[in-house]
């Protein structure tokens, strides 16, 4: 639970961590003017605008939303990796309001062609329910906090060949029970490739040891200091800034 003072609190540490991290000038800012004054039950979201930046992306959830370069070595109108930020807040009661979820969205390509096909990979962290009350959060029964991956992913399929049985030249043979289809299936070479979306996979970023039993172990609570949010978000935006460094294109289709 937080004040709308608390959250543009957390919101100004976060803004000033990430400025340290990447040089960039950003803000915080909430598409519903006077969020401060919603009533009871309204969702309230927040994306990361930052100064001199105007580019923009399609998000597979949620719409479009402002994304800066990963890296600022690369030239502006090259293929390269982009970032933006996005959270959602519920206001529990007047100037209240309980977290429900953060992360960060990844694209893969160029300024201004940056669509649902360009989203590459999520990082987030859901608030896991505490009471039979807190429907609206989201956190479910999977790893938080989570990494998705949002690209197809190729991959070779093959047809089994099953072969044929000898014929059994005694009578008396046939009355004896057999069981050999798995030793009568063949895997043949790769006949063609079969696209996997993968992209509702919770993959688990730290746990396994904040629970005795699974899956609660390997779920973090946010939890109100949110100096462990912050370190979070800025310890994943430069592990992904240093890892997407690897990314290299094999193959362009027409």
């Amino acid at each position: 639970m937080a004040s709308a003072d608390n959250v543009e609190k957390l919101h100004n540490l976060f803004a000033s961590s990430i400025r340290d991290l990447t040089a960039l000038h950003p803000t915080i800012r909430s598409p519903i003017e006077g969020w401060k004054r919603v009533v009871k039950g309204t969702r309230v979201s927040f994306e990361m605008v930052c100064r001199g930046h105007t580019t923009t992306a399609t998000r597979r959830k949620g719409g479009r939303c402002p994304v800066f370069p990963v890296s600022r070595q690369e030239q502006p109108f090259d293929d390269q990796a982009w970032a933006g930020w996005h959270e959602e807040w519920h206001c529990v009661q007047h100037n209240d309001f309980d977290l429900i979820g953060v992360g960060w969205t990844f694209f893969w390509g160029r300024d201004g062609r940056l669509g649902r096909d360009q989203e590459i990979l999520r990082a987030e962290w859901d608030q896991i329910p505490e009471t039979e009350h807190q429907k609206y959060r989201r956190g479910g029964l999977v790893a938080q906090p989570h990494w998705h991956l949002d690209t197809a992913i190729m991959a070779g399929y093959s047809r089994p060949a099953t072969q044929v049985a000898h014929a059994r030249e005694a009578v008396e043979l046939d009355e004896i029970v057999s069981d050999t289809r798995h030793a009568l299936m063949e895997i043949g070479p790769p006949v063609g490739i079969q696209e996997l979306d993968i992209s509702g996979m919770h993959l688990g970023m730290g746990g396994w040891y904040n629970h005795d039993s699974h899956p609660r172990c390997w779920q973090m609570i946010v939890g109100e200091d949110w100096k462990n949010l912050v370190l979070w978000a800025g310890k994943t935006l430069q592990s992904a800034r240093d890892q997407l460094r690897n990314v290299v294109v094999t193959q362009v289709a027409p």
